[in-house]
């Protein structure tokens, strides 16, 4: 057959012999090169949730967005960038920069609830590229903690004549206030009607 299939990227050679009907022959070689133009499939999800890690920081992947980039001549490599137009210390703006092309991409604390787009980037083995967008909707899913004041012991003459001891300003001046742990920074903190159990002093 004088058809040729699955010819490998790369430089080759087309080898002829001539022969007579005297038997005399002579071979020449004719070189060809087989080149990929190309481009591989990008193929980005459409929307995926990522929750927020414990430190405020969640880390994403090029594969964790990539569904089922391709190219025909062989594998490909997958890379991910994004914009971040905040400071990633205290989310006050901050001019747009570009992450370079790399393995993952990190997603902050300043973008809880919102809805973001990154994109794929995916080459193939000759250097041609696609590129895809996927939204990532970023989701604080860790409950903030809270701290009791420290323990006190007392006893009636600590405590000033006719307190209110049922007022929570009054609790808080005598035996201190709750404090509120948050991987985000965003948590309020109310403190509920207290119960009082206490004997007359």
């Amino acid at each position: 057959s004088r058809i040729v299939s699955n010819i490998p990227v790369g430089k080759h050679l087309f080898r002829y012999t001539a022969t007579d009907d005297c038997g005399n022959s002579s071979t020449t070689s004719c070189p060809f090169r087989v080149d990929d133009y190309a481009l591989p499939t990008a193929a980005c999800d459409d929307l995926i949730h990522v929750s927020l890690g414990g430190n405020g920081i969640a880390n994403i992947s090029a594969a964790d967005i990539d569904e089922g980039s391709n190219d025909n001549c062989g594998p490909v490599l997958l890379e991910i960038r994004r914009t971040i137009d905040f400071s990633t210390d205290d989310c006050s703006p901050a001019p747009p920069v570009i992450t370079p092309w790399g393995p993952t991409v990190d997603l902050y604390c300043c973008e809880a609830g919102n809805t973001i787009s990154v994109s794929l980037r995916v080459t193939e083995l000759s250097g041609n590229f696609n590129i895809c967008d996927a939204m990532l909707s970023i989701d604080d899913t860790t409950p903030p903690g809270c701290l009791a004041p420290q323990p006190i012991n007392t006893n009636c003459t600590n405590i000033p004549p006719g307190e209110d001891l049922n007022d929570t300003s009054s609790l808080q001046t005598l035996f201190g206030m709750a404090s509120v742990i948050d991987q985000c920074a965003d948590a309020t903190i109310v403190e509920l009607a207290p119960i009082v159990d206490l004997g007359s002093c």
